[in-house]
Order: structure tokens, then sequence, then C-alpha cells
């Protein structure tokens, strides 16, 4: 959502409670208030359309009290960020662990399907975020990347784990798998945030679908692209200038029947089918459906 035009705010100065005055409800609950009220002030109306009069109206705390509690709208809106941030880490770890022993198909459905429902539960956060991370606000945040942060490394822990279950190491390629899932999930996340129209449940199916036909076909024709995506160049990195050219004369490796191939846990060569063959306990497969292509009626 785009910002609004800039309003001018009143002097970041915090107000000074009156002596003997007491305080209308507990500090906490004030505090509860406000920052509740300033998350839709905020998701709503943008960083700078926002005004420290409208989070006090919406959280019906008297406006000093708002600034005797936080500031002014800077500080208020960094810890709005934090715990949007919270939110949505919150609500993906939820889903990696309870799906944790799900089968590697189930896995891959629960969770695209739980950044579909963060987008329909936590509207407000994910929106703060996506507005903080877009550079719409006059200083810089760091909650949106540590937000990333803190989801890709759950992330990629959850993908290296699975290939560590097929027998493989992947290295630094889980943290690359990773990111391209999430933006996937985000990019068509979004696309129906802004669009009630399209169908949840058939980019839920299309997104399942595509990553396990990619995880299929690394494992059974494309290993070695996967372990090269985690290989990194620069300083660090092998100089081939210098390396040792293997000897044609000592190498089978032209040779197919000399050539080392990965002994794959099943018969087929099918990491899915692999992963399923011994479902976790209670653990019951998704649903499936057909996508058809067409556009569910407004």
């Amino acid at each position: 959502m785009s910002d609004i035009a800039a309003r001018t705010e009143p002097p970041a100065q915090k107000a000074k409670r009156g002596p003997g005055r007491p305080r209308a409800q507990p500090l906490e609950q004030q505090r509860r208030q406000v920052l509740d009220a300033a998350l839709a002030v905020f998701a709503q109306q943008g960083y700078h359309g926002a005004t420290i009069e409208a989070v006090a109206r919406g959280s019906g705390t008297p406006r000093p009290t708002v600034y005797e509690l936080f500031g002014g709208k800077d500080d208020l809106f960094e810890v709005v960020v934090d715990e949007a941030s919270d939110r949505v880490v919150a609500h993906l770890s939820a889903s990696f662990t309870e799906s944790e022993e799900f089968s590697l198909e189930e896995f891959v459905r629960h969770n695209f399907a739980a950044v579909f429902d963060l987008f329909e539960q936590e509207p407000d956060a994910v929106r703060v975020l996506l507005n903080a991370e877009q550079g719409t606000v006059d200083r810089p945040t760091a909650g949106p990347a540590e937000m990333r942060r803190r989801v890709l490394h759950e992330v990629t822990e959850f993908t290296r784990s699975r290939w560590e279950e097929l027998g493989i190491d992947i290295g630094e390629s889980a943290e690359v798998m990773a990111l391209i899932f999430f933006r996937m999930a985000e990019g068509l996340a979004i696309r129906r945030a802004t669009d009630d129209s399209w169908d949840r449940e058939a980019f839920i199916d299309l997104l399942t679908e595509f990553t396990l036909g990619g995880i299929n076909q690394l494992w059974s024709r494309s290993l070695d692209v996967l372990v090269a995506a985690g290989r990194r160049t620069g300083h660090d990195a092998p100089d081939a200038s210098t390396s040792e050219a293997p000897d044609p004369s000592t190498t089978d490796a032209a040779d197919p029947s000399t050539t080392e191939t990965t002994d794959a846990p099943d018969a087929t060569g099918d990491p899915v089918a692999s992963a399923a063959a011994s479902p976790s306990p209670g653990a019951s497969a998704a649903p499936r459906r057909r996508v058809t292509g067409q556009r569910r009626s407004p």
C-alpha cells in the first residue's frame, strides 16, 4: 500500500504525567492497546500518512500518553515493525514444527499453505513489513531484514535435513533452495492478497507440484547442478588456472560403465516416493485436486 502525503507531526517529546494523576489503565494494557491500534494505522495509512493522533484515537488513549509511552512516531513505528516481524516468524515457525514428521509431499504443501494463511490471518503485520522493506520510511529499520534472516534460517535447516534423510549433504545449496521456495510462495501470496479472484488452492497445488518436480529432477539427473549452486566464487574460490588437469590416460570418466553413481534409498530413485515410504504415524495425505487454469469468479 503506497504512503499518502506526509502530514506535519508534533515534536517527538515525551509528555510528563502531572503529580498525583492516576493512570486510567495498567501500563502494559495501555501499551498493548496503542501497539494494536498503531499496527492498523501504519498498515492502512502507511508511515507518512499515519499520525500519533490517529493512533491515540484508535486506541482510546490520550495523545500525551502515547508520547509518554513511545516517545514519538519513529520510535513507535520501530516497535510495531519488530512486533510484526515476531508475528510472522512465530506463524511460520509453528507451521514448520508441526509438519516436521510429515511425508515430503505433505510437508511441502503444508508450509506453502502456511504462507497464504499468514497473509490472510496477519494482513496488517505483513503490509507493515513490506512497506518498511520497500523504503517507505524516513529512516531504515532492521525489522524486515531480521525477519527474513530468521525465516530463511529455519527453511534452510528443514531443507538441509530433508536432503540428509536421503543421504545427501547439499551444503550451502540448502539456503539457495530455501530462498527459492519462500520467494515463490511470497510472490503468489502477494498476488492473491491484492486480487482474491485468484484460486488459493490452485496456487498451492502449483507451488507443491513445481517444487516436488524440481526435487525429483535434481535427484534423478542434476545433483551436480544442486551442489554447484551452493558454491561461492571470489577470493576464497580455488584458482582454476593453477589446478592440475586430469590425466586422460588414467581417468575413466568417459566410460559409463565405470562412472560412480549415487545409490538411491528406494528402487525408483524418487525422493518423494522414498520420503513417503515410511510416513509418520497419524499423518494423512493432503487432498489433491485438479487445476483447470481458470480463475474463480470474484
